[in-house]
């Protein structure tokens, strides 16, 4: 009879599903893909219900042929069962280096990140230098951070972490007066640059008071800063310094997002502490600073990160044997980031535990592969995954019909 009920729901469920498809396909199709993602996450959460239900009742069934026999199984499985659920805990919870990792589901986005400090620090007992942050604001908006503080200047790991914070504070209320989310829509390149430039700069300013007031100098905060803020219809991006950034169109192919700015020396870089900002048009790697772009495609992921992970996963640093001259081209590895990619997904389709996927993506970043174990400098790494991306085939064959109109 039990069976029999099951059979029922499931085949309810299915009909609803069918039904309410149907509905969908006759409304607007540029919100299918969140109805589409909120009816699979219910369908999944009836599913596991009636799991549970179905495994009480074995369970149930088991016990009453054990109690038969005279054995107590119930009173030594749940002290057991509690034990072994407060040392998971207590485990994920004590570890250290997981302040510095985050893992969030948000409508169609997961964005991981952590930073992770270098091997030359650990030797030197130095903090970590470089920081991150993401915040989701709503309706597919959020703001992913990364920073890398210099390595010469003595409040620099102080600095990375404030200007991600304030990066964050005033990208959002500038996101919020702009409307840009009420409208749904982009600004042009022109505004972007301007109001970016402007955040940046009010950023900058805010350190000059703090050095004040703290009786040091504002070079002593010097970091980089790169932020990348998603959105339904594409990207907003501006840096300054060096690090890396890309995305992943919906047809799977990576490009990158930012120039770093680098200079004619080695580990030269600019800081958002630095002069440039009364020098009109100021270049640096040929890009200005600060460099500001606007990608108008939807995207299936993006990554941001300090240069003490692009050499692991990006086509960097290469010699020329002509020119007898280094050259950069600036290409993300596809077959770095196309496994990670499929991992977040899978992640978040078996409902892996936040605490766990942080905990996951710091070791991958401190020792995942010989160039991260290796890497003497911190690193530091957010990607950012659709998940509307993980249907199948003809879901992902309607999404690109849909993009090219």
């Amino acid at each position: 009879m039990i069976l029999t009920l099951f059979k029922c729901i499931i085949i309810s469920v299915i009909i609803l599903l069918i039904f309410l498809m149907l509905l969908i396909y006759l409304s607007k199709k540029d919100r299918l893909n969140r109805i589409v993602f909120a009816i699979d996450k219910i369908f999944k959460q009836l599913i596991q219900a009636i799991k549970k239900i179905n495994a009480d009742v074995e369970q149930d069934s088991d016990s009453v042929k054990q109690q038969q026999k005279g054995e107590s199984v119930k009173l030594l499985s749940q002290p057991e069962n509690k034990k072994e659920k407060m040392v998971k805990e207590t485990k994920t919870d004590d570890l250290p280096e997981l302040k510095e990792a985050f893992a969030q589901d948000s409508d169609d986005w997961t964005v991981i990140g952590t930073s992770v400090q270098g091997n030359s620090h650990i030797e030197k007992n130095i903090p970590c230098q470089d920081s991150c942050s993401y915040e989701y604001i709503s309706d597919g908006w959020g703001i992913a951070i990364t920073s890398d503080g210099a390595g010469s200047c003595k409040l620099s790991d102080i600095g990375s972490k404030k200007v991600v914070e304030l990066a964050k504070y005033y990208f959002k209320i500038l996101i919020e007066k702009e409307g840009w989310i009420k409208d749904n829509t982009l600004p042009t390149e022109s505004r972007w640059m301007k109001v970016s430039y402007e955040v940046l700069k009010k950023i900058k300013d805010d350190f000059k008071n703090l050095a004040e007031d703290k009786k040091t100098k504002l070079k002593d905060y010097s970091a980089t800063v790169i932020v990348v803020i998603h959105s339904p219809m594409g990207l907003l991006v501006t840096h300054i310094g060096d690090g890396r950034a890309g995305y992943e169109t919906v047809h799977g192919e990576w490009h990158y997002l930012i120039t770093p700015h680098k200079g004619e020396e080695a580990n030269q870089t600019v800081f958002f502490t630095g002069d440039f900002w009364n020098i009109p048009y100021y270049e640096m790697s040929g890009v200005l600073v600060p460099e500001s772009c606007i990608i108008r495609e939807k995207v299936k992921s993006f990554v941001l990160m300090s240069d003490g992970c692009e050499n692991s996963s990006y086509l960097c640093n290469q010699f020329d044997d002509k020119t007898n001259k280094y050259y950069d081209p600036n290409i993300p590895f596809s077959k770095f980031f196309e496994p990670l990619v499929k991992t977040i997904l899978k992640q978040r389709k078996e409902n892996t535990p936040i605490e766990e996927r942080k905990q996951l993506w710091y070791k991958f970043i401190k020792e995942g592969n010989d160039t991260l174990r290796k890497e003497s400098d911190d690193k530091t790494m957010i990607i950012g995954v659709n998940n509307i991306y993980s249907y199948g085939s003809f879901y992902i064959k309607w999404r690109k019909n849909t993009i090219r109109r």
